[in-house]
């Protein structure tokens, strides 16, 4: 299947603005009234720094999805919740994403990856791809946690993912 991100162009335009966000602060559930959030150099967490990202360059809609539940604590009212999962789900949905078959399709920059960790599903990043398997996220500890680049080589990354998204380039007309 033909992948978007194949276009130079916006391959180009998406590095170019996951880039310009490396060194981002992280803040866990990063929301304003429910909908994840986040400020180039300001903060964000892993799905509100990636989808504004993405939103930049034309590949996610403006962030209209409810806050989803942190895994340490939160602020998040319980019928406002949405899993990390179900957030993507509803992209897939509404035609900005489609599921890539983990083990039968290959990686290719620009996918959203997903992490599970202690049987959660809590983490994001964008495949970038290379020698080491460069992928973009919010991530780290405590008051260096920030936006970079880490291997899914790395100790703490070798997990089985759990699953891949491709965009799509937004809804087909038909769908709208």
């Amino acid at each position: 299947m033909s992948n978007l991100l194949d276009n130079p162009q916006l391959a180009d335009a998406l590095k170019s603005e996951l880039d310009s966000w490396i060194r981002t602060p992280w803040f866990h559930g990063g929301s304003r009234g429910g909908v994840p959030f986040a400020l180039k150099g300001v903060g964000g967490d892993c799905v509100g720094t990636l989808l504004a990202a993405y939103h930049a360059v034309g590949l996610a809609p403006e962030i209209q999805v409810a806050c989803y539940p942190p895994s340490r604590g939160g602020t998040c009212e319980e019928t406002t919740r949405l899993s990390l999962s179900r957030i993507l789900e509803s992209l897939v949905d509404e035609g900005w994403l489609r599921r890539v078959a983990l083990g039968t399709e290959p990686l290719a920059f620009g996918d959203i990856i997903t992490f599970k960790f202690a049987g959660l599903e809590h983490h994001v990043g964008a495949y970038a791809g290379g020698e080491n398997e460069m992928f973009y996220h919010s991530g780290g500890v405590g008051q260096t946690a920030r936006f970079m680049q880490s291997s899914l080589n790395e100790d703490r990354y070798r997990v089985p993912l759990r699953s891949a998204y491709r965009p799509t380039g937004g809804p087909s007309p038909s769908r709208t």
